[in-house]
C-alpha cells in the first residue's frame, strides 16, 4: 500500500486551517526547505503513527459493534499539536497497490473499498478532557470522500451504510472489521531510515526510527546460513557488493556475515582489510541497510522515508544513492533535504515539494514541477548562480551555425546521451572578439574560467593553405590554457580541421544545398542590368577542399548565367553572399538531411574529444 495523497492539519507546525496537502506523489518525493520549515514534522507524523498502531491500536470491546472502531490512547503531548494548542490533529491519507484479496486469514475487508484501487485512511488525535492525555481514532473513510465510515471517538459507534447514512453496527455491516486490519497492514509498510552508526546496536524498540535495522541484518544472517537457498545468498551477497560500492564510490573486495554480525573486506594498499559495520561510517551504515531492504523486499510495495542523507553521505554519494533506488520504483521514496544536490536528477518518476513557512510560523508544502518555481525554491534556499553553474559546460563557438552543427554530432556521436541545457551549453564569442577573452585574468577582458568551471573553446583554423599559421588571437590564448596543466584539466581548447566548421560536410550534402530553391540566387544586378541566373550540379560532384570557403564554392560550382556569359567577380560575391546570409538556416537544414554515413573519421576525431570533456565536466568519467 502505497502513500497517494495527504492531507494533515494541526499537527506541530501544519496549523489546523489550511494544513498540508500533498497529491499525486510517485516513485521519489523530494521535499526541500531550509532548517525548521517542517520538512522533518512530515516523517515524524508517520513515525509516530506507526508507533500508535504498532504497540496500542486494540478493540475496545470484544463484541462484533465494538470491535470495528479503533480508538487508542497515544504518546501525543500538546507540543505536538499547532501552537501548543492541545485541540487536535486530523489526516487523511490515500493509499493505493492494495493487496488483492486482502492478506487476512479471519476477516474480509468489503470490496467496494478496493474497486478503484485506491482507499482513504483517516486519523484524528485529541487531548483528553483531564488534558494528561491523547487519544487516537484509526478510521476507514467512505468511497470517494473524506468523510469516516465510523462515528469518530465513539466505543460503540454508529456506522455508514451506502444509501442510508449513519445507522447501529451489526454483523451483516459491509465495513465489519476492516479498520484494525487495513490501518496495521498499512503500518507495516513504512521504513523510516536515519542516522544511526550500527542499527544492530539499537536495542530500544521504541526509540529508533531504524529499529528494523536490527530485523534487516537478522534477515540477511538467515538466507545466509540456509543451506536450501545457497545460491539466493550468493546472487544477494554480489548485489550486496555491487550496489554498496556503485553508491559509496569505492570498491568493496568482499562481504559476510558471520554470527550475524555484518563485515566488509576493503582493500587497503595491497591487502583486503575486514571491517565490522560499526567501524565504517555513519553513511555506510545507512546505505547498507537501505539497500539490504530494496534487495529484501521486492515484492511488497514500501513507503521509505529518508531524512536528508547529505548529512551522512557526500553530494556524489547521494545522488547515486537516490539513482539506485530509482531501480526499485515497487516503492514510494519520501526524502527531505536543504540542499539542492538532486534538483537536477529529477525526471518525470519525481516530485519536487518546497517547504517554506507562512508569517505565522505554519508549514506550507508547495509542489515544484516547472522552471520558474525550482528557481524560487533555489532563491528561498539563499542559493544564487554564483554559487551553483548554470551549466556544467560551456562550449564557446564562433557563430550561430556552429551551435547548430555541434549540437547534432554530440547528439548523435554520444549516443543522445548528452543534450543542450542540460549537460552543456552554448556562447558565442563572434570570431575576432577572441581578442576581448582570457584566462585568470586581472583586467578588463572577459575571463572564460569565471564564467564556467568546465569549458571548450572551438575556433575555426581561418586557413588559406595548410601551412598557414593561425591567428595570433587564437595562439595566445591556446598557448596560455595549454600550457597550464591544472588549468587544462577543465578548459580544452579546439581548432576546426579544416578552415571552418563547414569543411566538414562532405560534398554530397554541399549538392543538396546548392539545389535547394530558398538558399539560391535567381538573379543580381550589374552595370543597371537584371543577370539571371540557374544552378547545375557539375559532374563529376565537386569537392569542398579543406581551406575552401563554403559560400565562394557554391557561387563558383553551381551557378551559371542564363545568357551564357561569365559571371563577374562582383556577381560571385553577391551570390557568395546570399549564401553567408543563410549559414544557420543551411546549417538547420544540413543537419535534416545528415545521416549515420556522413560521419567521417575527421569529424569523430574533432567531434568525440568535444564529448570526452562534457563527460569530465558531468562527473560521467
Amino acid at each position: 500500500m502505497k502513500i497517494n495523497k495527504i492531507r494533515i492539519k494541526g499537527w506541530r507546525s501544519y496549523d489546523d486551517t489550511d494544513g498540508i496537502k500533498i497529491d499525486s506523489l510517485k516513485n521519489i518525493n523530494l521535499f526541500i526547505g531550509p532548517n525548521n520549515a517542517g520538512k522533518s514534522n512530515l516523517f515524524w507524523f508517520f513515525h509516530e503513527l506507526h508507533n500508535a498502531i504498532a504497540n496500542k491500536l486494540q478493540n475496545l470491546s470484544s463484541t462484533p459493534a465494538g470491535s470495528i472502531n479503533y480508538i487508542t490512547s497515544s504518546n501525543f503531548s500538546t507540543f505536538d499539536f499547532w501552537g501548543h494548542k492541545g485541540q487536535q490533529i486530523v489526516a487523511n491519507i490515500e493509499v493505493t497497490d492494495l493487496p488483492d484479496p486482502f492478506p487476512h486469514q479471519k476477516f474480509k475487508v468489503d470490496q467496494s473499498l478496493w474497486k478503484s484501487n485506491l482507499v482513504n485512511l483517516g486519523v484524528q488525535i485529541k487531548v483528553e478532557e483531564d488534558k494528561k492525555s491523547t487519544l487516537s481514532c484509526f478510521s476507514l473513510m467512505q468511497p470517494g470522500t473524506e468523510e469516516e465510515i465510523l462515528e469518530v471517538f465513539k466505543t460503540s459507534p454508529k456506522i455508514f451504510e451506502p444509501g442510508q447514512g449513519f445507522v447501529e453496527a451489526n454483523d451483516t455491516n459491509a465495513y465489519y472489521f476492516a479498520t484494525e486490519e487495513v490501518w496495521k497492514f498499512f503500518s507495516n509498510t513504512f521504513l523510516f531510515v536515519d542516522a544511526v552508526r550500527h542499527p544492530k546496536g539499537r536495542e530500544e524498540k521504541n526509540e529508533s526510527q531504524f529499529q528494523v535495522g536490527q530485523e534487516i541484518i537478522k534477515k540477511i544472517y538467515q538466507k545466509a546460513i540456509d543451506k536450501k537457498t545457497g545460491k539466493e545468498w550468493r546472487e544477494f551477497r554480489k548485489s550486496i557488493i555491487s550496489l554498496i560500492s556503485r553508491v559509496i564510490g569505492e570498491p568493496i573486495a568482499d562481504f559476510d556475515i558471520p554470527g550475524g554480525d555484518p563485515r566488509f573486506f576493503l582493500r587497503r594498499g595491497d591487502s583486503e582489510i575486514d571491517f565490522e559495520l560499526s567501524m565504517l561510517g555513519t553513511g555506510f551504515s545507512q546505505v547498507f541497510i537501505l539497500v539490504a531492504f530494496l534487495l529484501l523486499n521486492r515484492q511488497k510495495p514500501y513507503n521509505i522515508f529518508i531524512e536528508e542523507p547529505e548529512n551522512n553521505l557526500h553530494p556524489s554519494a547521494v545522488v547515486r544513492l537516490v539513482k539506485l533506488i530509482e531501480q526499485f520504483p515497487e516503492h514510494r521514496i519520501f526524502i527531505s533535504s536543504h540542499s539542492a544536490y538532486l534538483i537536477d536528477q529529477a525526471n518525470e518518476n519525481w516530485t519536487i515539494h518546497q517547504v517554506t513557512q507562512k508569517p505565522t510560523g505554519a508549514s506550507v508544502i508547495t509542489p515544484c514541477s516547472t522552471i520558474p518555481q525550482k528557481h524560487n525554491l533555489l532563491d528561498s534556499m539563499g542559493i544564487r548562480a554564483s554559487q551553483i553553474l548554470q551549466s556544467n559546460i560551456i562550449i564557446w563557438v564562433e557563430g550561430p551555425s556552429d551551435r547548430v552543427y555541434l549540437k547534432k554530432w554530440i547528439s548523435d556521436l554520444s549516443g543522445n546521451d548528452f543534450s543542450e541545457n542540460e549537460h552543456y551549453s552554448f556562447l558565442l564569442y563572434g570570431g575576432s572578439n577572441l581578442t576581448s577573452f582570457d584566462v585568470l585574468t586581472d583586467d578588463e577582458k572577459i575571463d572564460i574560467f569565471k564564467s564556467s568551471r568546465y569549458s571548450l573553446i572551438i575556433s575555426d583554423s581561418d586557413r588559406r593553405k595548410d601551412d598557414d599559421e593561425l591567428k595570433q588571437r587564437v595562439l595566445n590564448l591556446r598557448k596560455k590554457i595549454e600550457g597550464n596543466s591544472e588549468m587544462n584539466n577543465f578548459i580544452k581548447f579546439g581548432i576546426t580541421p579544416g578552415r571552418e566548421i563547414e569543411n566538414l560536410i562532405p560534398s554530397e550534402i554541399w549538392n543538396l544545398v546548392a539545389s535547394e530553391s530558398r538558399f539560391q540566387k535567381k538573379w543580381y544586378k550589374e552595370d543597371k542590368s537584371k543577370i539571371l541566373l540557374e544552378t547545375k550540379a557539375p559532374t563529376p560532384t565537386p569537392q569542398l577542399g579543406p581551406n575552401d570557403i563554403f559560400e565562394k564554392f557554391l557561387a563558383s560550382k553551381y551557378y551559371l548565367r542564363k545568357d551564357g556569359d561569365t559571371i563577374s567577380k562582383s556577381g560571385l560575391k553577391k551570390i557568395s553572399d546570399k549564401y553567408n546570409q543563410n549559414k544557420v538556416p543551411i546549417a538547420n537544414f544540413v543537419c535534416e538531411s545528415w545521416g549515420n554515413g556522413h560521419y567521417s573519421e575527421e569529424i569523430k576525431s574533432f567531434v568525440i574529444p568535444i564529448i570526452e570533456h562534457i563527460k569530465v565536466a558531468n562527473g560521467l568519467t
